[in-house]
């Protein structure tokens, strides 16, 4: 299998969806154990399931006809995955387990009774799902992008929160750098070279803005 060579969407900034989500897991919620490669669900799979990611990384994965594969969301510790497919009969991609991962599981139909019933969690569902597409959106502008330091800083201003100077990475930098289509030397060097041309300074996944 091709590794992927895009990730056009990953949660870059999208607070916390698990105050709206986490609820549902709490309790009696089975969970699924999955070794690195494992299939979560495959396209064309039915949607019966909301998953929650307890601990570990999933990925959803869509497969070109020429071999290339889109990475269309990326979900870790305490997020959810595919909730847009809780609108959908089927799915149109899959999720496979980037590493061994413990996914929580809850009824489609539980969710969606919930959403019914309670006006003011299906519109935090609502905004989160828009936070969705801006994120995508944002993916897509900066994978559009042709040099490498463009895309990560981009990048860096998409993630930080207005008016901050400082950012704490939340994952790895190699998977920072799965995430905006580069290999984690390419983005090393890049780093490097703004460091020098005084823009940002690194610790470790800590980054500061020098030029405000």
């Amino acid at each position: 299998m091709a590794a992927p060579l895009k990730c056009a969407y990953d949660r870059l900034d999208m607070g916390r969806p698990q105050d709206i989500f986490e609820p549902f897991f709490a309790g009696g919620a089975r969970t699924r154990s999955l070794e690195a490669g494992q299939h979560l669900f495959s396209a064309g799979d039915p949607v019966v399931s909301l998953f929650f990611v307890a601990s570990g990384r999933v990925r959803l994965l869509r497969y070109a006809p020429e071999g290339s594969v889109l990475c269309l969301q990326a979900a870790g510790d305490g997020e959810t995955i595919a909730e847009a497919s809780l609108f959908a009969e089927r799915y149109h991609c899959d999720a496979v387990a980037e590493r061994p991962s413990r996914v929580k599981v809850v009824s489609k139909q539980e969710v969606l009774e919930a959403f019914r019933s309670d006006a003011e969690i299906g519109l935090k569902a609502m905004a989160h799902l828009a936070r969705q597409v801006q994120s995508l959106r944002a993916g897509m502008e900066i994978m559009a992008m042709k040099s490498a330091r463009s895309r990560l800083l981009s990048y860096l201003e998409w993630i930080r929160e207005p008016g901050e100077h400082s950012l704490e990475i939340k994952r790895s930098w190699k998977e920072v750098s799965s995430e905006i289509g580069l290999s984690h030397e390419v983005v090393y060097r890049t780093l490097a070279a703004l460091e020098e041309e005084g823009l940002i300074d690194r610790r470790d996944r800590r980054v500061d803005f020098l030029v405000k």
